[in-house]
C-alpha cells in the first residue's frame, strides 16, 4: 500500500553506479521552485527575447511545512534556524510570525489567506516566496495585488489533492502561480496509503498530457514518513515534498493530530532547546539527503531533477501484481 508498493529499479543503468555519498563524485539534489519556459527564442541577430521568468534554486527537494498544531515561540525559532542552516524554506502563518524570525526571513515563506494580502502586504514586499491559500474573494484579484507588491516574489497556492487537482493547477497556473502546494491530510494517508501515490501521479500525468508541467512547480505534502518517500514521490511527479509531521517526530512528538498536541507530548521546546531542535531537524533532512544521494547513484544520476516523473526507475507492486496474477481467480 502507498509508498511501501513502490521499489527502486536499479537496473535501468547505462554506466556504473556514482559514488556520491562519499565525495568522489558529484551528484546535485538542488531543485528550482518557480516556472520554467517551455523553450528560448530569439531574434534575427541572435538576440534572447523570451522574458525568463526567476526561479529560486534549494539544495535539496525539500521544504518545512508550518506546524499544524499549536506551539511554543521556541519550535517556531527552531523551524527556522533549521530552514537557513540547510538553505531551503519553512512555511510560517504570517499571522504568527513573530520579531524574532525576521533574521531567518530570507528562508521563511509567509502563508496567508486570499484576502489577507492587503493585510501583510509588508511581509509580501520582504519575502522571496509567498504562499497563499484559497479565501474569500476571487483568487486571481489576490495574485494581482501581490504582484503589484512584489513583482519578483513566487507565488505558491496550497490546496488538497482532490480528484482534479490537475485541473486546479492548470488554473493556478493561468492566474499567475508559479508553484502548487498539494497537500493531504496525515489522518487520509493513514487510512488508505494509496491516496498520497495515486494523487501526486494523477495531478503530473494531467499537466504532463496538457503540455504545461515545466510551467509550475509541484511540491507534494503528507504521507512523507521516511527518507525513501521524497525519491519515490519525485518519481511520481512532484518537484519537492514537504515536511511537516515527519519532524515533529524527530523532536519528541506522539503523532498529534488536530490543533493541539496531547498534553504529554514532549514536543514542547523552551528557549534553551531552541538550537538543539533546530539541530535535530538539520540532522533528520541531512540524513534523508543521504539515502537520497544513495537512490542517485544506485541509478547512476547526476541530479535529482532528471528523476521527477520517471516511472521507468521504479517498480509499482500494483503493476506487477496485475501483471503476473491478472485474470487469475484468487483463492479466498
Amino acid at each position: 500500500k502507498g509508498f511501501d508498493g513502490i521499489w527502486f529499479d536499479f537496473s535501468e543503468i547505462v554506466r556504473p553506479t556514482r559514488d556520491g555519498i562519499h565525495g568522489r563524485e558529484y551528484i546535485s539534489t538542488s531543485v528550482d521552485l518557480g516556472r520554467r519556459l517551455q523553450r528560448l527564442e530569439f531574434d534575427e541577430a541572435g538576440k534572447l527575447i523570451s522574458n525568463v521568468p526567476r526561479t529560486v534554486e534549494i539544495p535539496v527537494p525539500i521544504i518545512l511545512d508550518a506546524l499544524t498544531s499549536r506551539t511554543g515561540r521556541g519550535l517556531q525559532l527552531a523551524l527556522a534556524k533549521a530552514a537557513a542552516a540547510l538553505g531551503t524554506f519553512a512555511v510560517v502563518n504570517a499571522r504568527e510570525r513573530s520579531e524574532d524570525l525576521e533574521v531567518y526571513g530570507h528562508n521563511l515563506i509567509p502563508r496567508m489567506r486570499a484576502d489577507e494580502v492587503a493585510e501583510f502586504e509588508d511581509l509580501v514586499r520582504r519575502s522571496r516566496i509567498v504562499e497563499l491559500e484559497p479565501g474569500e474573494g476571487a483568487l486571481s484579484d489576490s495574485l494581482k495585488r501581490l504582484k503589484e507588491a512584489n513583482p519578483s516574489a513566487l507565488i505558491s497556492i496550497r490546496s488538497k489533492y482532490e480528484e482534479r487537482s490537475g485541473a486546479r493547477a492548470e488554473e493556478f497556473l493561468k492566474i499567475g502561480a508559479d508553484i502548487v502546494h498539494f497537500y493531504i491530510d496525515e489522518e487520509a494517508v493513514e487510512k488508505d496509503p494509496d491516496v498520497v501515490k495515486e494523487a501526486i501521479q494523477r495531478t503530473h500525468s494531467y499537466l504532463v498530457c496538457r503540455k504545461v508541467r515545466d510551467e509550475i512547480s509541484l511540491i507534494s505534502g503528507g504521507g512523507i514518513a521516511e527518507a525513501s518517500h521524497v525519491p519515490k514521490s519525485i518519481i511520481l511527479g512532484a518537484d519537492a515534498v514537504s515536511l511537516g509531521l515527519a519532524y515533529q517526530i524527530a523532536l519528541g512528538c506522539k503523532v498529534c493530530y488536530g490543533k493541539e498536541h496531547s498534553p504529554d507530548c514532549q514536543i514542547r521546546v523552551a528557549e534553551k532547546d531552541v538550537d538543539w531542535a533546530s539541530q535535530r531537524i538539520v540532522n533528520l533532512v541531512s540524513s534523508w539527503r543521504d539515502q537520497l544521494l544513495e537512490v542517485l547513484g544506485g541509478m547512476g544520476l547526476r541530479e535529482v531533477r532528471r528523476l521527477r516523473g520517471e516511472v521507468g526507475r521504479a517498480i509499482l507492486h500494483q503493476e506487477l501484481d496485475a501483471r503476473i496474477f491478472g485474470g487469475w481467480e484468487r483463492c479466498k
